[in-house]
């Protein structure tokens, strides 16, 4: 899968990543399954009908 995201987002994604000692792609998709995570905790919390 290709996304393109805004060049400050990627500079900044670059930057982190130097400092922290690890792969964009790998910060990526770490970033992603956090987020799912999160979505579906929140789902959760609402009552079902």
């Amino acid at each position: 899968m290709q996304i393109e995201i805004p060049e400050a987002l990627a500079d900044r994604i670059r930057s982190y990543c130097e400092k922290n000692d690890t792969e964009p792609k790998e910060f990526v998709f770490d970033a992603i399954i956090e987020k799912l995570e999160q979505v579906h905790k929140e789902r959760r919390k609402k009552p079902r009908i």
